[in-house]
């Protein structure tokens, strides 16, 4: 049909360029060039045209080079050339998750360098394209260069409003930002600056905080509490500050310092501090820690001392119920490793079930908590 087309019409262009990319999908990249060349003659290179022989490069050989020289040749006079400027603006994201890849395999900066400068194009291309950003802002991260990275997503979130993905990019390169100033501080600005970078996440809209390394998100209207007491700048502000840059390294993988901080913290603080929240907050903190290092019993009489303190707040039972049913796991595949023992067996069954039970009831007590159990 598209032949016959041509030959009823030889000056119907938009048959010639559809041809041309059919002949090179199947493979006949030179049929396709010549389809091109007898237009161009015909027709003269029109934006059109132009636009046609790029998609033929990058649909017969892949040739991105190619391509991408007679899409910037097409906009020197057809700048607002919409399907041109979206396909230069989709090559400049391919070329440069392509670099990333290679950049991250191979451990080499100037092929992260490169990346970024692929991605800058495409903002530069199509400046509506939050998704470049978010590239940028990833070969950012991997350079360790987490408040560029951090300024990047912002754009990105800027553009697609209400992006729960993009709003944990921020938080995970605010949080590892504030890890490196608290490591690195020449003075106090420095640690300001730590504090109000997690104070700013916290106080968003964000609905977790994980790394891999520690999940925060039944903790975190405690933690806002904490960036609360920070940004109204306090007689309290800098004990808050010392808690969020200790969250910072226990986020970030930095358990050790992160304890180091909770144990200075708790020094000043006393046990019956009139700094309630801030208390609450470093011992939910290290019982975090302790927990997740193994530490069970230890972290059993915080979360215990905390669910005291915090009568209404369901978080610490839920820990404690947590605790239990690790526990309960545990002794039930023990009791099923011995046969000859079915009193233990059933003991180990009831305990479960109790423990399960009693997760229900918190759950239907506490129904904003929906994911407890």
């Amino acid at each position: 049909h598209l032949r016959e087309s041509r030959r009823l019409r030889p000056t119907f262009l938009d048959a010639e360029l559809q041809l041309a990319n059919v002949l090179a999908m199947q493979g006949r990249l030179g049929d396709a060039v010549d389809v091109l060349k007898r237009a161009e003659v015909r027709h003269g290179r029109t934006a059109d045209l132009l636009f046609g022989l790029a998609q033929v490069h990058l649909a017969g050989r892949q040739d991105v080079q190619k391509a991408e020289a007679l899409l910037t040749e097409l906009r020197r006079t057809a700048p607002d050339h919409p399907k041109a400027t979206r396909l230069l603006a989709d090559i400049h994201l391919a070329y440069g998750r392509h670099l990333v890849e290679q950049g991250r395999a191979e451990r080499d900066e100037k092929l992260l360098e490169a990346a970024l400068e692929r991605f800058d194009a495409a903002v530069k291309a199509m400046p509506d394209r939050g998704d470049a950003d978010v590239g940028a802002g990833d070969v950012l991260f991997w350079l360790q260069r987490f408040a560029d990275a951090q300024a990047r997503y912002e754009a990105a979130l800027e553009k697609a409003q209400g992006e729960r993905w993009i709003q944990r990019l921020i938080a995970r390169a605010a949080f590892l930002e504030a890890a490196w100033l608290e490591h690195h501080a020449s003075g106090k600005e420095d640690l300001d600056r730590a504090a109000t970078l997690v104070a700013d996440v916290l106080r968003s809209d964000v609905k977790r905080v994980d790394l891999g390394l520690l999940p925060l998100e039944d903790e975190l209207p405690l933690y806002r509490k904490v960036a609360d007491i920070y940004l109204e700048g306090g007689d309290d502000a800098e004990l808050a500050s010392r808690v969020l840059r200790a969250l910072a390294l226990a986020v970030t993988g930095d358990e050790s310092s992160a304890e180091r901080r909770i144990l200075a913290i708790l020094k000043v603080l006393g046990p019956r501090s009139e700094a309630r929240d801030i208390l609450d907050a470093t011992l939910s903190l290290r019982a975090t820690l302790r927990d997740r290092g193994g530490l069970l019993d230890e972290a059993r009489r915080d979360y215990e001392l905390l669910a005291d303190r915090r009568p209404g707040d369901p978080v610490p039972r839920l820990r404690l119920l947590e605790l239990r049913m690790r526990a309960a796991g545990a002794e039930l595949s023990i009791a099923q490793g011995h046969a000859d023992d079915p009193a233990r067996l059933k003991a180990a069954l009831d305990a479960r079930d109790r423990v399960s039970q009693d997760v229900l009831t918190l759950a239907d007590e506490h129904p904003e908590h929906l994911g407890i159990g």
